[in-house]
């Protein structure tokens, strides 16, 4: 998760505008990503996934992922 965020980040970095809708699509992904692995994960293992209960880390990291694809699918393409 942390290294599709780093990676979208320095995307949206380097393109600018026009890159903007990828990198928000590829953050969202991130979100989604962490919310299954939050889900699938013993809690010794959650390791920086876990910083609440579980459920409220899984709502957390799916209500951001299903905001930031509403922004990407919202952003027109450059």
């Amino acid at each position: 998760m942390l290294a599709v965020t780093i990676g979208a980040l320095a995307w949206m970095w380097q393109g600018g505008i026009q890159r903007a809708k990828e990198g928000t699509l590829a953050l969202a992904a991130a979100m989604f990503i962490g919310a299954l692995a939050r889900t699938a994960l013993p809690e010794a293992r959650a390791g920086m996934l876990a910083s609440r209960r579980r459920l409220v880390d899984v709502v957390s990291l799916a209500a951001l992922g299903v905001g930031l694809l509403v922004v990407g699918l919202v952003l027109p393409q450059s």
